[in-house]
């Protein structure tokens, strides 16, 4: 505890953020999105704001227009990926950011849906082609020494054009297999959707606790594997359905769904 708050470096370079929340670092970054982007998202509900969906949609029908999505994705990575690289950077936020608002405009208007199924095509040939030239570039050296030391060349512009035509396509992808394959409902699914998070949650402190104990007990690396990954899914699993799934302050405090009339109970105990 005392390494951990003497080494906390809070600086305006988000990294920090990340360093400091270790495996719940997405969540912290979410919030801050989330807040950041609100006001635009109110904006969007109001009558402006459904005019301009409505003509974003009625552009996205057209043939090939799915990727004009990518130019605000391709345009963070080639003006902020140089000055700020490295994961969790001011070109990842600032992408998240984008792709969080992306998904406030593709849910209301269904031919976003529609485009996205039509254009399924395209993306997996724009997505299959810049990997191939990544992979490429990758081979002959050229990747190492953008990632190592990125400046503003031709080359590495051209890079950062390919990462954000990756982006966007394979989220496209991404979007009709759920849309193709997904779109259904069950007991299992809507259970686990439920226990995603808290799942999420809990599931690091015990295997590190866990990994405690285990990691003495014998030179057999693969032991100790099956012996980490079983113990560990096991006490997650015991730890969400007998306590977080169970105790309402608990699935209150995890973000978990709560009646009103519990809630109200809840509200009243403490």
């Amino acid at each position: 505890m005392p390494y951990f708050f003497i080494n906390l470096h809070i600086d305006w370079n988000l990294r920090w953020l990340a360093t400091v929340s270790f495996h719940l670092w997405f969540l912290a970054f979410l919030f801050l999105i989330s807040a950041a982007t609100l006001p635009l998202l109110m904006l969007l509900r109001r009558e402006t704001g459904r005019r301009f969906i409505h003509k974003l949609a009625s552009v996205a029908e057209k043939r090939g227009a799915l990727l004009l999505f990518a130019i605000p994705i391709v345009f963070m990575q080639i003006i902020l990926r140089a000055p700020f690289p490295g994961y969790q950077n001011w070109a990842d936020c600032c992408t998240w950011v984008i792709c969080f608002i992306y998904g406030y405009i593709l849910a209301s208007d269904t031919r976003f849906e529609q485009a996205i199924r039509s254009e399924k095509g395209l993306m997996l040939l724009i997505a299959s082609v810049c990997i191939f030239l990544v992979i490429l570039f990758y081979l002959v050296g050229y990747v190492a020494r953008w990632e190592a030391s990125p400046y503003y060349s031709i080359g590495y512009i051209f890079y950062q054009i390919l990462r954000g035509l990756i982006a966007w396509s394979l989220l496209a992808l991404a979007l009709y297999i759920a849309l193709r394959f997904m779109n259904f409902s069950s007991r299992l699914l809507l259970y686990a959707n439920e226990a995603a998070l808290p799942f999420y949650i809990v599931h690091y402190p015990i295997i590190v606790i866990s990994a405690f104990f285990i990691k003495g007990w014998s030179d057999n690396i693969p032991l100790k594997f099956l012996l980490l990954s079983s113990i560990s899914l096991t006490l997650t699993l015991l730890v969400y359905e007998l306590l977080v799934r169970r105790i309402r302050m608990l699935r209150l405090l995890f973000g978990m769904k709560v009646q009103k009339k519990i809630l109200a109970s809840t509200v009243n105990k403490s």
